[in-house]
């Protein structure tokens, strides 16, 4: 594979590996906000002043208040009130806040300062204590007033556009529109408004001013990263250092027909094997397997009449675009059938496999493969009413006759770990968070889903081009549901995860998930939510040489699996369509997305 360098480079370089010139230049030329919302006075105080430790001036909203408040004192100014007042109500705020400004004291904090109408200025937080607290009551009520604080937001963002090194107190995440990161303070995750953590960059504990300080530079130096790095793509996109290529649309959804040919025909063998045979497995695993297995043989000689085959896929290009596979004569493909005496000892061979898994798993296997209960029905839907999710038969969907409660819950990542390890056909766990759909009452749940943080940086760069923050994004790696599970279980995973995600989990902007066309349509993605393609890249199995009761066999190795390996291996040889990356965003762009988003895909070569 060709990598191209700017999208196979990390999107920002390790902290720690910065000078301590760097960090402080990337500091200077930012304003960041700090949303103190549920921490309380104390640890506000000690925030602001390790954010000031790092060269940041305070600004607080309430210092304009009570500037206000004491101008409206001092010349006894009352606000007119009524919808016929509100032009002159208007005029009056805007007047008393042309004549409050800002100015630093000895230790870098902004002071409010009030033009007098004799021309003089006065230093309002010089006042004595007792009236301090008047203005504080004062303030409080006009921050209550929409057009008083939407006139005081209005000034500070003008502050926010002038000056740097600034940090802006907020109440929410975003009122101010800064050139840094977005911080929020929290004193207790749990009783933080989901919210506020969505709209934030980055969140802090309220605990100790140092660890503040330290979380303030390396999120601001993460921001600067990855603006800088956002530059690089839009270049790389401009000067096509980077491969983009048209989204797949309906009306252009890519399908295999030698591929799609050649599962019909696996399908059928395996059917009859499996039950001639009696092999206790996933019928799914060992389909996946064979096919995989499939592909590492030359077509001339995996069909009969395989030469007239394999001329007819090089004469159309097949082999040297994959966007010529798309355009292969389906009737003529289904011409073509496999050879037995190919076929069979693969299945063989990947039966020997599956079977030695299974009989060193630690799940319970036996009672999670065969089908039983409602998993040996036909008709079965899953379903949410409210709040609620049921199976339900379809003949049955208006009436509460017959509904099976479910239950969707966060697992531990290990139980996740294991299915994905011995029963999902990728065979390659990777979980950081987890869910399982329960039969109400059940021990094991019926279908599990992974989610992992992306650590590829071409994902994380596709990413950045979509306008999301890859820190806060997931990758959707793994989902296995037992044999006979409802026809829609998929799409109601997706869409459980997603809503789940959206409530525990807020800080989440978007997650992706791939599928193979070669193998599938991918409807159970699109119908679930994943419906915006936004990244291709070739597809390549690879088999690596192991041991089973002292024979040798072929096994499918990902390349996670095949890191730090040595073994003997091969390759697929068939032409296959690029593997496709999609995503669903659960909240909306956090930058601004560059052009070639909307209707480019990034291909990876």
């Amino acid at each position: 594979m060709i990598e191209t360098p700017i999208l196979h480079s990390p999107v920002s370089e390790p902290f720690q590996r910065l000078s301590r010139e760097d960090k402080k230049e990337r500091l200077s030329h930012v304003n960041l906000s700090l949303t103190t919302h549920g921490a309380d006075p104390e640890n506000i105080s000690e925030a602001f002043q390790g954010i000031q430790e790092l060269g940041f001036t305070p600004v607080k909203i309430n210092q304009l208040l009570q500037g206000m408040a004491w101008l409206m004192r001092r010349e006894q100014v009352v606000l007119p009130s009524g919808s016929k007042q509100k032009q002159e109500r208007g005029k009056i705020i805007s007047g008393l806040l042309k004549r409050i400004d800002f100015d630093h004291d000895d230790e870098n904090n902004l002071q409010a300062h009030v033009e007098l109408s004799e021309g003089n200025s006065r230093d309002i937080i010089s006042e004595s204590a007792a009236f301090q607290d008047i203005l504080a009551g004062d303030a409080e009520a006009l921050a209550d007033d929409p057009m008083v604080l939407g006139r005081v937001l209005n000034k500070i963002k003008e502050l926010a556009r002038e000056k740097e090194l600034l940090a802006f107190e907020e109440n929410i995440p975003g009122q101010i529109p800064v050139n840094g990161p977005r911080i929020l303070l929290y004193s207790d995750m749990s009783a933080t408004h989901p919210d506020l953590r969505r709209k934030a960059d980055h969140t802090l504990t309220a605990d100790n001013s140092d660890g503040i300080k330290f979380g303030v530079l390396r999120e601001v130096v993460r921001q600067s990263q990855i603006d800088t790095k956002r530059e690089e793509l839009a270049q790389a996109l401009e000067d096509r250092d980077i491969i983009t290529v048209p989204k797949f649309r309906l009306d252009n959804w890519p399908t295999d027909a030698l591929m799609g040919s050649a599962r019909a025909q696996v399908a059928a063998v395996l059917d009859e094997y499996i039950a001639s045979q009696g092999i206790f497995c996933d019928p799914q695993d060992l389909k996946y397997q064979t096919l995989f297995r499939l592909t590492t043989q030359n077509v001339a000689d995996a069909y009969a009449n395989g030469q007239e085959l394999e001329e007819y896929l090089q004469e159309e290009g097949a082999y040297r675009n994959w966007r010529n596979i798309l355009g292969l004569d389906k009737n003529y493909l289904q011409s073509f059938r496999l050879r037995n005496d190919v076929l069979l000892p693969i299945i063989e061979e990947q039966t020997a496999i599956i079977k030695d898994r299974l009989e060193n798993s630690s799940l319970p296997v036996d009672k999670i493969l065969p089908r039983s209960g409602i998993f040996a029905e036909q008709g079965w839907v899953i379903q949410k009413r409210g709040s609620e999710v049921f199976a339900a038969q379809e003949d049955g969907v208006t009436s509460s006759h017959g509904l099976l409660p479910l239950e969707f819950r966060e697992v531990d990542p290990e139980l996740a770990k294991q299915f994905h390890n011995d029963l999902h056909y990728i065979h390659t766990p990777r979980a950081d968070v987890a869910f399982g759909l329960y039969a109400r009452g059940e021990d094991l749940p019926f279908s599990v889903l992974a989610l992992e943080k992306i650590d590829r940086p071409y994902k994380q760069n596709m990413l950045l081009v979509q306008g999301y923050d890859p820190e806060d994004s997931y990758d959707l790696t793994r989902l296995y549901s037992r044999p006979g599970t409802p026809g829609n279980t998929s799409s109601s995973m997706f869409s459980l995860t997603f809503n789940y995600m959206k409530q525990a989990y807020p800080e989440t902007q978007a997650i992706v998930s791939a599928f193979m066309p070669s193998y599938a349509s991918g409807i159970s993605m699109t119908s679930g939510g994943f419906d915006n393609p936004v990244l291709i890249k070739p597809l390549v199995h690879t088999f690596e040489e192991r041991e089973v009761n002292g024979k040798p066999v072929w096994e499918h190795v990902t390349k996670r699996r095949q890191e730090g390996s040595e073994g003997r291996r091969i390759r697929s040889r068939f032409p296959l369509l690029p593997t496709v990356e999609l995503m669903t965003a659960l909240q909306n762009p956090r930058y601004e997305p560059l052009p070639e988003a909307k209707d480019f895909m990034i291909e990876v070569v």
